[in-house]
C-alpha cells in the first residue's frame, strides 16, 4: 500500500495505551493494512450509532459529545452494546470514557476518526481518547485513526523544543494488556511514527507488534519510535524500537516491614535447609508457600516423594542435583541452572545429589489457583547459559522470571511471578519496579545491603525481608566493600484458602482427603506411582 496509508500511527497507539484494564478478545487482535481492527463478534449486540446522537461525518464538526452520549447509553444498557462510527470522517476532540458498564463494550470504527488540528483544543492535555476502568472492551471495525500530524507538527516540534506545548501524543495512569498489532504499513505523517508511553505504576503488558513498516517522508529526518514502561514483543518491525526504557526513579520505594533470619534445619534424608517461608513465624506469603536455601551432600537428598496443587522452582547455586519422576523425565540441574516444575494434578519424583561434595540451591513453592491445581504436570528448564542477563552501573541481574533492566525471561508463569537474581558491586544503587498489588520479598545470599531506605541498617546473608504493599518498587544500596547478592521475588496474590498436608496443597480439607486417597490408590493423576521407583531407590 505504501504512501496510501497516511495515518499518524502515534495516535493509533496512544488510543490503545489509554485503555485501562482492557481484556482484548482473542479473535479481535489483528490489523490488516489500513484497518484499525477487524473482528467477528460472537453474538449480536445492540447498536448505538453516533449519528443518532448528533454525530456529523464532515471532518469538521466536533463529535465528542455524540461519542460520549452514545457510549453512556451503551454502557448503561443491560448486556452492553456497540458504539458505531459509520463510514465518513469524524472530528473528535480529547475525551475520557469511564467504565462501570452493564456488559461488554465494543467501539466499532468503520470510518476515520480525526484528532483536532488547532492547538487550543489540545493544550495541556496529554491524551486523545482515553478509556478508564473498563472491562471487556473490544475496538474493531476496519476503520482508521488520523492524528492530522502535518497540521499539528509545527506546533508540537518537541524533538527540538523541550518547552513545546503538549498535543495528544502520550498517556499516563493507564494499564493495557493482551493486545496485538499486525500487518500495518505505509507512511507516518510525523517523525514520531510509533510511541508507546505507559505509566510506571501501571505498565502496558503483553503487547505484540509484528509485520509493521512505517516510514516518514518529511523534511525532519528519518522516522523514530519510543517505548517506555511497556512489555512489547516485536517481529519484523520498522522503525526500530529502542531498548525499552523504564524510569530510573521510583516514586515511592517499598519499605521493609518484616525481617527473618533463616536458620539451618534438617529436611528430607540428611539435607540441611534454611527455611524462610513455610515456618511457624511465616506460614505463607501469598502466592508463595515455601522458600528453602538447601545444602545436600551425598548420600543425603530428597528421595521419592509426591506433590499436587502447586509449582516448585529449583535454582542451583553450587554443584548439581539429579531429578527423576514417574513420567519418565530425568535430568541434571547444574550450577546456575533452573527447573520450573508444575506439579498440577500430581507428580512423584526424586531430587538427589549428582556429584561429590556439597550441592547448594534455592527451592521456591508457588501456589496454583483453584482452576489450575488439577492441570497436567509440566517442566520448564533453562541451562545457566540460557538464563537472560543484563548489566548496568555496577548491577548485574539474572532474569529467572519476569523482567529487569529491559531484559525478559522466557519462563511462563501460571501464577504471575517475578524472580530476579541481583548482584551489586560496591557503591551500586538499584531501583527495581514491582507491579502494584503484588507481594514481594528479598532473600540475601551474599554480602550485606541496605534495602527500602538509605537510613536502614545493613542486612546480611540468609535474611528474608518482606516488602510492604505500598510503593512501586525496591530500592537497594551496596555501601559495603563486599559484593552483594540477593534474590527479589514477587507474585500476584491469589486470595484463595490454603489447606496443606505435607507435599499436597489444595483449597479445602475435603480436597486434601481426596488427594491422599488418590495417592494411596494410585488414581486421578497418580496412576504411574503404583509401580514406579527412582533409580536411586532401585540401586
Amino acid at each position: 500500500m505504501g504512501s496510501s496509508l497516511v495515518v499518524q500511527f502515534v495516535f493509533l497507539v496512544v488510543l490503545l495505551v489509554s485503555i485501562t484494564k482492557v481484556h482484548a478478545d482473542d479473535g479481535a487482535t489483528s490489523m490488516s493494512h489500513v484497518h484499525f481492527f477487524r473482528v467477528q463478534l460472537n453474538r449480536q449486540k445492540m447498536i448505538f450509532n453516533v449519528k443518532k446522537y448528533g454525530g456529523v461525518a464532515d471532518g469538521k464538526t466536533d463529535n465528542s459529545k455524540a461519542f460520549i452520549d452514545a457510549w453512556t447509553q451503551a454502557c448503561q444498557n443491560n448486556g452492553g452494546g456497540v458504539v458505531l462510527f459509520p463510514a465518513g470522517k469524524y472530528l473528535v476532540k480529547p475525551v475520557v470514557f469511564t467504565g462501570g458498564c452493564k456488559g461488554p463494550m465494543v467501539v466499532q470504527i468503520k470510518g476515520t476518526l480525526l484528532a483536532p488540528v488547532e492547538v487550543k483544543s489540545s493544550i495541556d492535555i496529554n491524551h486523545w481518547i482515553t478509556f478508564q476502568y473498563v472491562d471487556n472492551l473490544v475496538i474493531n471495525g476496519g476503520g482508521s485513526l488520523d492524528g492530522q500530524g502535518p497540521s499539528a507538527w509545527p506546533y508540537n516540534n518537541c524533538m527540538n523544543d523541550p518547552h513545546c506545548k503538549r498535543l495528544p501524543t502520550e498517556s499516563s495512569r493507564v494499564q493495557i494488556q493482551d493486545v496485538k498489532f499486525s500487518n500495518i504499513w505505509g507512511s507516518s505523517t510525523t517523525q514520531s511514527a510509533i510511541t508507546l508511553k505507559c505509566s510506571q505504576t501501571n505498565p502496558c503488558q503483553k503487547i505484540e507488534m509484528r509485520d509493521i513498516n512505517l516510514v516518514y517522508n518529511g523534511p525532519e529526518g528519518s522516522a523514530h519510535s519510543a517505548c517506555t514502561n511497556a512489555d512489547v514483543q516485536f517481529s519484523n518491525f520498522k522503525p526500530n524500537m529502542p531498548e525499552k526504557e523504564v524510569s530510573s526513579v521510583l516514586k515511592k520505594p517499598r519499605a521493609v516491614v518484616r525481617k527473618f533470619l533463616a536458620r539451618p534445619q534438617h529436611e528430607g534424608v540428611g539435607a540441611i535447609v534454611r527455611r524462610s517461608i513455610g515456618r511457624f513465624e511465616l506460614k505463607y506469603f501469598d502466592p508463595f508457600l515455601v522458600l528453602d536455601e538447601f545444602s545436600v551432600t551425598a548420600p543425603a537428598g530428597f528421595p521419592d516423594h509426591p506433590h499436587r496443587g502447586f509449582e516448585t522452582v529449583t535454582y542451583m547455586l553450587q554443584g548439581a542435583v539429579t531429578h527423576e519422576d514417574f513420567e519418565g523425565h530425568k535430568g541434571t540441574i547444574g550450577a546456575g541452572d533452573l527447573q520450573w516444575m508444575t506439579a498440577g494434578r500430581g507428580i512423584l519424583h526424586s531430587e538427589m545429589p549428582a556429584a561429590q561434595g556439597t550441592q547448594k540451591g534455592l527451592q521456591l513453592w508457588i501456589n496454583l489457583s483453584s482452576k489450575h491445581k488439577m492441570i497436567d504436570p509440566k517442566y520448564q528448564e533453562l541451562l545457566s547459559k540460557d538464563i537472560a542477563e543484563a548489566s548496568k552501573d555496577g548491577i548485574k541481574v539474572r532474569v529467572i522470571a519476569g523482567e529487569a533492566l529491559g531484559t525478559k525471561s522466557p519462563i511462563y508463569t501460571r501464577t504471575p511471578t517475578m524472580y530476579l537474581d541481583f548482584t551489586l558491586k560496591q557503591g551500586a544503587h538499584l531501583q527495581q519496579p514491582i507491579p502494584t498489588s503484588w507481594n514481594a520479598f528479598v532473600y540475601v545470599l551474599e554480602g550485606e545491603g541496605i534495602f527500602g531506605s538509605s537510613k536502614s541498617l545493613p542486612v546480611t546473608a540468609h535474611h528474608l525481608l518482606l516488602l510492604g504493599i505500598s510503593g512501586d518498587g525496591l530500592e537497594t544500596w551496596n555501601k559495603s566493600s563486599k559484593t552483594l547478592r540477593f534474590i527479589l521475588v514477587g507474585g500476584e496474590p491469589l486470595g484463595e484458602p490454603i489447606t496443606q498436608f505435607g507435599p499436597f496443597v489444595m483449597n479445602s480439607q475435603e480436597e486434601i482427603d481426596q488427594t491422599i486417597d488418590d495417592f494411596e490408590n494410585c488414581v486421578n493423576g497418580f496412576e504411574k506411582a503404583r509401580h514406579w521407583r527412582s533409580g536411586d531407590l532401585l540401586d
